[in-house]
């Protein structure tokens, strides 16, 4: 895997979600850049795309904040949309974006795909952004934790406090 480093994505910051992504360093976009650029235009997923980002921008960051029970557990990462319970509409393509969700209000974006398959181990299309995902959250909860925090959550919880030149990952 590669080393990232953490971005704030100043222009998705809204009133209860800070988000962040992250850019690996041997690429000039965010992992989350990378998504929208290879989905905000598919045809067939137009009304999932609208509803993920409205449900990213509205819901979470403007009503309720990103409560745990509006994630997905995609082994150690999160993923969204949450289930069908929560949405406005049917997913029929089933675009799924993984995430770390850190707290209430600060979530970790990453990168997704169109899931065809019931396990996403077994869909060729998010099966890479699935491992992907499970490698980046594990590096940042490691980074959050022990002795030698390089991540921390700010005191009222809105942000991630670390160097701006720090490197994750091997």
């Amino acid at each position: 895997m590669n080393t990232f480093v953490l971005e704030k994505l100043e222009e998705f910051v809204t009133d209860k979600v800070t988000y962040y992504s992250v850019r690996f360093v041997d690429k000039e976009i965010t992992e989350f850049e990378a998504f929208v650029l290879n989905h905000a235009q598919e045809a067939n997923i137009q009304d999932e795309w609208a509803d993920l980002m409205l449900w990213m921008e509205e819901r979470l960051g403007r009503r309720s904040g990103a409560l745990k029970h509006l994630f997905r557990h995609e082994g150690k990462a999160d993923g969204l949309p949450p289930s069908a319970q929560y949405l406005d509409i049917d997913y029929e393509q089933n675009i799924r974006l993984y995430c770390l969700r850190i707290s209430d209000h600060v979530v970790v974006l990453f990168n997704g795909g169109i899931k065809t398959e019931q396990k996403a181990q077994d869909c060729p299309t998010v099966k890479p952004h699935f491992i992907n995902a499970q490698y980046l959250a594990a590096t940042i909860t490691k980074a959050m934790s022990g002795r030698d925090r390089e991540i921390s959550l700010s005191v009222d919880e809105f942000e991630l406090e670390f160097d701006d030149e720090t490197e994750f990952g091997s």
